[in-house]
């Protein structure tokens, strides 16, 4: 765990380490802040309650912040993200594919009705 202080509002927050140089918001007061490569020396032992267990309604923030989601949800959102530019490609190449197979096998009627 990276602990760090929010630099608006000094409220302790502690990241995983995927999130190094991510940016990432603060649960306090909302300031986003980049994830720093290691701990604070001055971590406190006992910290208020952040109230980070509370739901919030709001949707605006909540795909795309990596804070609000657990280390596997944040990875498969980042997996998601990388493949969505592919995705587009993999389809073409499938309708080619099936292009194909349809030509060859209209090819392959019309020469049997015309033994």
């Amino acid at each position: 765990m990276i602990n760090h202080p929010c630099s608006a509002c000094g409220h302790w927050m502690h990241s995983s380490e995927h999130l190094i140089g991510l940016v990432v918001k603060c649960r306090e007061c909302g300031e986003r802040i980049e994830v720093p490569a290691k701990s604070a020396a001055n971590v406190p032992r006992a910290t208020q309650p952040s109230g980070i267990f509370r739901h919030t309604a709001s949707t605006a923030d909540t795909p795309d912040d990596p804070l609000d989601q657990g280390p596997v949800e944040a990875g498969w959102q980042r997996l998601q993200n990388t493949t969505a530019r592919l995705l587009p490609k993999g389809y073409f190449i499938v309708g080619v594919i099936a292009l194909v197979v349809v030509a060859a096998a209209a090819a392959l009627a019309w020469w049997l009705s015309n033994r």
